[in-house]
């Protein structure tokens, strides 16, 4: 039995990984920011230490008690919270850390010229202006988009893969001491149901589901021929999972993906035959997030060798789920048309948010 404390563990992805910890035999310390009472949905196991962050004295103290951090925080955002963290993994002693980190520090991922170079590209904004949403190479040549593997160069082109690949740079900082040893996760975009009916449906895909849910359209960004490496979240809670339990993985940073691609069309109309509505076809907006990737796939190999990480749960055979899950909890026609209207201002949110 390992001890480990989760931050952010009352979040979409900390709630699931709970779960597979405590199915282990792990004993699990969660930390959550907003939450001021024990959520009904916590396993009676799971210690929950609100707030813990304002206190390091506290901190501290509870590190001294585990052996393994595994820190959640949604990218979205200047983080002041790992710094501490770390602080107080140093004075307690607790030197082994997981980091949740994202795909989208790669910005466009890896593409092959004509001539079989290999390189990382960027979209110009002109070309996105005009509505010409492929990469293409210096002179406008056609590239073809590859998995994107750990030794590719991070280049991100949007603030989430700019602040998680400023997070990963503090965590590299912080493992430069004798006696650390990190892990950092490079995850595809999450989907999947919350853990409990109380929490709103996370990402692209869940913004998708309110959507066909409320009736309307599953819009999708660009023409729809965005593609992005799907993710469920009980894969990521394993993945998370097993870099807990593999203490010798030689390997730092870990992409855990499926090393395939689906586009955003081809995704809404998955989830518009999952909830039987076949009426609804999929509504292109035209704009893009600024920073937003046109092709990004993880390759996984790595993590299966590492880890013994594979995808248990893709895509194609999960979306029944997630819509069975939305009827039986009755998402409300209005956080549908809040998400819808986010959608159409070009601003997502949530988990994978950036991905549509």
């Amino acid at each position: 039995m390992t001890g480990v404390f989760v931050t952010a563990g009352c979040g979409f992805l900390g709630r699931h990984l709970a779960d597979s910890l405590l199915l282990m035999g792990h004993r699990v310390l969660i930390e959550e920011q907003d939450t001021p009472n024990r959520p009904d949905y916590l396993p009676a196991a799971a210690v929950l230490v609100p707030g813990l962050m304002e206190d390091p004295a506290v901190l501290t103290t509870v590190l001294a008690e585990v052996e393994v951090v595994v820190h959640l925080l949604c990218p979205d955002r200047p983080d002041p919270l790992t710094p501490r963290l770390l602080a107080a993994m140093a004075e307690a002693g607790t030197a082994r850390l997981v980091l949740e980190s994202t795909l989208e520090v790669y910005g466009e991922g890896l593409y092959a010229d004509g001539a079989g170079r290999m390189l990382v590209p960027r979209r110009r904004a002109a070309d996105l202006e005009a509505g010409r949403w492929e990469v293409t190479g210096q002179d406008g040549q056609p590239l073809l988009p590859l998995p994107t593997p750990e030794s590719t160069a991070p280049d991100p082109t949007g603030r989430r893969g700019q602040v998680a690949l400023a997070r990963e740079a503090m965590v590299r900082d912080w493992a430069s001491a004798p006696g650390r040893q990190i892990r950092i996760l490079r995850m595809g975009a999450l989907f999947g149901p919350p853990h409990e009916s109380a929490h709103p449906l996370p990402g692209a895909i869940g913004r998708m589901m309110a959507e066909v849910a409320a009736g309307s359209p599953p819009s999708v960004a660009e023409d729809g021929g965005q593609i992005r490496d799907w993710l469920h979240v009980r894969d990521a809670a394993r993945a998370l999972r097993l870099a807990v339990e593999h203490q010798t993985t030689p390997t730092q940073i870990l992409n855990i993906a499926s090393g395939r691609g689906l586009r955003s069309d081809e995704v809404a109309r998955l989830i518009t035959t999952a909830a039987f509505r076949y009426d609804l076809d999929p509504r292109p907006l035209g704009v893009t997030e600024t920073g937003a990737a046109r092709h990004l796939v993880g390759m996984p190999d790595a993590a299966a060798r590492d880890l013994g990480f594979t995808v248990e749960h893709p895509i194609e055979n999960s979306l029944g789920e997630l819509a069975m899950w939305v009827r039986d909890n009755a998402v409300e026609d209005t956080q549908a048309a809040r998400l819808h209207k986010l959608a159409m201002q070009g601003q997502l949110v949530g988990p994978g948010a950036a991905t549509v």
